[in-house]
């Protein structure tokens, strides 16, 4: 273990917000205990003290939710100071959080500034869309809250990201989202299909058939053409094909064809392999008692892992397994079937020579 992931839920699955599709709301609502309401200092002390007792060239801590800014400002100074007195090793650290923006204040990009955070904004492209789906607990809209985000990260020249959830009435608007975002003056953006609920599908927002496919093929086509004009902009899912195409690692844990433990921690200090999995029976234990470096070698853990390997035999024989890859362990039906595989082969039916085209060019250029 030389480099350590890990995603901290400082809220629980408390939000301020209540879209329309949260899959960790989805996930709460399957545990005996819903939230865990916020980390206790005590917790918060453990686990940090837990991470740096071991020797790692590198260290990411990542927030999220819910909203993990609810956890407030002084929770995340603590934290600072906590890592700052247990770092005795000078272990290099990166640190990152996952929200939708709301509550962010002069305050909060200080602390981002200070420690170099790299901020991950929740944002659905056009505003009808996101006022749908992305609504507040008093059921009023925050597009225009999330845009105010945007702006408070570009004026104090923080490193943020868009994240997008392709829900199914954007299927068909991938240009004006990829347009609307490069006005806005958007590098780096990344999209993500929408999590079906645990026992279904989500009514009119759910994707069917070829729809993700749909997406991103009329997202790759501008995409394409910019790159081709020399007009880059970071779109993650596009990047991590490329880095396939070149023999290379994909850096997204859903396109390695299987799962990780990508240590997920909860307010109470439960640990999970994966916040796709924050579930009760899918627990590892808790900080304080086991330690993480065992925790991720654990006997469940090797399990959760395991499973992740069992591919369907379509996917086996299939012509584009070398870049889906089986997809994400969390997309695949009871048949170990990827549920946008549909999705996928059309996309890639209609661009594989494209993507190898832009591997060629980047390939040139290193050399």
């Amino acid at each position: 273990m030389k480099n350590l992931n890990l995603m901290i839920k400082p809220a629980s699955a408390t939000c301020n917000l209540a879209c329309k599709y949260c899959f960790y709301l989805d996930q709460a609502r399957h545990r005996e205990k819903f939230t865990y309401g916020l980390m206790k200092d005590d917790t918060l002390e453990r686990l940090v003290k837990d991470v740096f007792t071991d020797d790692y060239d590198s260290i990411n801590f990542l927030f999220q939710g819910g909203e993990p800014s609810l956890a407030g400002f002084d929770f995340f100074n603590n934290f600072h100071n906590l890592v700052e007195g247990y770092n005795k090793n000078h272990t290099r650290l990166s640190f990152a959080i996952q929200t939708n923006g709301t509550l962010l204040d002069e305050n909060w990009l200080s602390l981002f500034k200070k420690y170099n955070y790299l901020v991950g904004l929740s944002i659905d492209g056009l505003e009808e869309i996101h006022d749908n789906l992305r609504l507040d607990r008093e059921n009023k809209p925050t597009f225009d809250k999330a845009l105010e985000a945007v702006d408070l990260l570009k004026k104090n020249s923080i490193d943020f990201n868009i994240l997008t959830v392709v829900t199914k009435s954007m299927v068909h608007r991938a240009s004006e989202v990829y347009d609307f975002y490069k006005k806005l003056g958007i590098s780096y953006m990344q999209f993500i299909p929408v999590i079906d609920p645990i026992d279904g599908k989500y009514e009119g927002i759910s994707l069917e058939g070829y729809d993700y496919g749909v997406f991103l093929d009329e997202l790759f086509n501008n995409w394409y053409e910019d790159i081709k004009k020399g007009k880059f902009t970071s779109i993650r899912f596009f990047e991590n094909l490329l880095l396939i195409l070149m023999g290379r690692m994909p850096e997204a844990c859903e396109m390695v064809g299987r799962c990780s433990v990508n240590i997920t921690i909860e307010a109470d200090g439960i640990i999970y392999p994966c916040d796709f999995y924050a579930r009760d029976d899918f627990a590892l234990g808790r900080v304080g008692d086991k330690r993480i470096s065992e925790i991720i070698f654990s006997k469940n853990a090797y399990n959760f892992v395991k499973k992740s390997f069992d591919l369907n035999l379509k996917c086996k024989t299939c012509p584009y397994l070398i870049l889906c890859r089986g997809g994400c362990f969390r997309y695949r039906d009871d048949d170990g079937l990827n549920k946008l595989c549909q999705s996928f082969k059309y996309f890639y039916e209609r661009n594989l020579d494209r993507l190898i085209d832009l591997k060629e060019i980047l390939l040139s250029k290193v050399k």
